[in-house]
């Protein structure tokens, strides 16, 4: 059987080491999660109050339109009817 290779540049890494550094970084990566789920959740409540301001404009728009078409109908017919 032959020797286990050297490590690189002499460096040993010891099992507990290294469990150590990936405990390290699973809690980082569980922080980040954390942190994205916070700020997409915050956007999608922004989202959803955007949306509702969108719609309370478009059915405003709706209802001026419909306003000025009835305003305009009627200035038609007293228009006629003067014009009589």
């Amino acid at each position: 059987m032959t020797a286990p290779p050297e490590p690189p540049n002499g460096v040993v890494i010891r099992s507990r080491e290294v469990w150590d550094k990936l405990c390290a970084v699973e809690n980082a990566v569980n922080e980040i999660r954390s942190e994205l789920k916070t700020t997409v959740k915050d956007h999608g409540k922004q989202l959803d109050d955007l949306t509702q301001r969108v719609r309370a404009l478009e059915e405003a728009r709706w209802r001026a339109t419909g306003a000025g078409a009835v305003l305009g109908a009627a200035a038609s017919l007293a228009v006629q009817f003067l014009a009589r």
